[in-house]
């Protein structure tokens, strides 16, 4: 409304030679550190690390009545997860070309420590600047609800692994009351160390950034066990415990030498590609360690494994549009259409 359509903010970026802020594939020289190489090859370490291993979504996975209300659950998640694109990514483009035609000022951002436009506080000047004074009420509630809601999940995730896959492991006898101890402890211990992480992610040009730099270096070796235990029957339990310590102190290794030595190589390779770096590495220590600790199946184990890459589409669907594979293909559709409409 206020660029007056889609064609003058084009006008506004082609002017500026900034066509390229409407690309999600970009090319090598890229400075964001996201060439399309990257995007490809690392971001499905981290999505599969979400959506298959991370305890927030596996918690209400295993929730649901049964494995069709299980599967339309991820994938109406999915539906949802294409709407960032145009919340987050788009105001960031209309904010830049509100900018450039004058009619946003940022005066009261200040610059960073790089001597730009702070753009962390964009957003929230946006709504105060653009948006009437009723909308900005429901707006911030909106926000502030969704991120409250986002808290809980978190922390309602951790205090029931915590309580019931360590502690209950360790002490089969503990009482509920005790668990729920326990549970509190740890969501008191985590948001402690959440707090003490935002100096760090502060130092990033956004959180967005931040967090997946984090989580490209502790994803590797979670998506590596799950995919082969997975896709392989060949791998071992044994095999898949040695992959995550030893994935993970790597991880965390070389996550210390990118900031220690950002002229390094390490630190001049996007995140993203050093996710399917690492990844390549567990891979190959896993199926190695899984030779040397070969596995030894039971009855029940030997379920847990897909023979075929398409057993997971042969099981009971709903009929018509509730199908998981209907869904299935209109999601990824979605996606490929959207992403050669911003390639």
């Amino acid at each position: 409304d206020k660029m007056g359509g889609w064609t003058p903010m084009k006008a506004v970026l082609e002017q500026d030679n900034a066509l390229d802020r409407l690309s999600m594939l970009r090319g090598s020289n890229d400075g964001s550190g996201m060439p399309w190489y990257a995007v490809l090859f690392g971001y499905p370490i981290l999505g599969i690390w979400y959506w298959c291993a991370d305890q927030t979504i596996v918690q209400r996975v295993l929730g649901a009545k049964d494995e069709n209300h299980g599967r339309v659950g991820a994938l109406f998640c999915g539906f949802l997860k294409i709407l960032p694109v145009f919340i987050f990514v788009l105001p960031g483009l209309f904010a830049y070309t509100l900018f450039r035609t004058g009619q946003l000022d940022l005066s009261s951002l200040g610059v960073d420590h790089q001597g730009q436009v702070n753009s962390k506080g964009i957003y929230t000047l946006m709504i105060t600047q653009l948006l009437p004074s009723g909308l900005i009420g429901v707006l911030v509630a909106a926000l502030l609800s969704g991120l409250m809601s986002q808290i809980s999940g978190a922390l309602n995730s951790i205090s029931t692994m915590v309580s019931y896959d360590i502690f209950r492991q360790r002490k089969p006898a503990a009482s509920d009351s005790q668990l729920i101890r326990i549970g509190k402890i740890a969501a008191v211990i985590a948001m402690g160390f959440s707090l003490a992480l935002l100096p760090l992610l502060d130092r990033y040009e956004s959180i967005f950034y931040g967090i997946n730099d984090v989580i490209a270096h502790i994803a590797p070796p979670i998506t590596c066990v799950f995919l082969l235990g997975v896709f392989w029957k060949g791998a071992s339990a044994i095999a898949a415990k040695l992959t995550l310590w030893i994935g993970s102190v790597l991880g965390v290794a070389v996550f210390l030498l990118n900031k220690l030595l950002p002229d390094s190589w390490i630190g001049q390779t996007p995140f993203m590609m050093m996710a399917f770096y690492l990844f390549l590495i567990c891979m190959v220590l896993q199926v190695l360690l899984s030779y040397k600790y070969p596995v030894q199946h039971t009855a029940q184990s030997r379920d847990l494994y897909w023979k075929n890459p398409m057993d997971p589409l042969r099981g009971k669907a709903w009929s018509g549009i509730g199908s998981y594979r209907i869904l299935s293909t209109l999601l990824l559709a979605i996606v490929v259409i959207l992403y050669v409409i911003f390639n």
